[in-house]
């Protein structure tokens, strides 16, 4: 499914005009992407969690070489948990 068509069904589903889904879905992304950056979670009801974490400097090994190099430290890595009813 494209963006356009989501936002209609958004539209459809609220009994809304099309620029008001839109509004509301642009909200949505907006609170998720700072959530994500501030290493937080947002409960999306009945589909889960979608939220943001760190993940620690490490070292690891280049294919090629073999060669020893260390990979930095992430933070705001996004990441989504679904619940059990989403997965039946």
């Amino acid at each position: 499914m494209k963006r356009p068509e989501y936002i209609k069904k958004v539209a459809d589903a609220m009994g809304t005009s099309v620029a008001k889904a839109k509004d509301a879905v642009e909200a949505i992304e907006t609170v998720i992407f700072s959530a994500v950056k501030a290493e937080d979670e947002v409960p999306m009801g009945k589909i889960g969690k979608i939220g943001g974490k760190s993940k620690p400097a490490r070292m690891a090994k280049n294919p090629q070489t073999g060669a020893d190099i260390k990979v930095p430290a992430k933070t705001g890595q996004p990441y989504a948990k679904f619940s059990k009813t989403i997965k039946e």
